[in-house]
């Protein structure tokens, strides 16, 4: 008797924990098809289009690929980052991820043309 309630209160307090930490799961990076707010999150959706096209022409090979997306991502935790305080987004660091966002565009442009290929997309402008 004594073990039935001590596993229906784990089993409760287990899910309450589940149940609570919903948001702790939820995604907040774009999905396909959602609308892109903003002028950092136009470009790195272009940029993310941008990987997705070059590793699908073979311009770049799955390791890059993984790579790039993983300091794409990084530059994307920052933002956010950035956002959560309390002040928001400042043009200061909103500066800053535009400069790192052409760091890696120009990253990315490189790891193309090393190749000898000529890349058929045009890549966005940033300030």
């Amino acid at each position: 008797m004594y073990s039935r309630k001590v596993t229906a209160n784990v089993l409760s307090l287990a899910a309450l924990l589940i149940a609570s930490s919903g948001a702790a799961f939820s995604q907040s990076s774009l999905e396909p098809g959602q609308p892109v707010v903003g002028s950092l999150h136009v470009i790195e959706s272009n940029l993310d289009r941008q990987l997705t096209h070059d590793y699908n022409a073979g311009l770049i090979d799955p390791l890059e690929l993984a790579n790039m997306r993983r300091d794409l991502d990084a530059i994307k935790v920052r933002e956010e980052k950035y956002r959560m305080r309390t002040h928001g987004l400042s043009d200061e660091n909103e500066q800053k991820i535009a400069d790192l966002l052409t760091e890696f565009q120009s990253r990315l442009l490189d790891k193309v043309s090393e190749k000898g290929r000529v890349a058929t997309a045009t890549y966005v402008e940033i300030r």
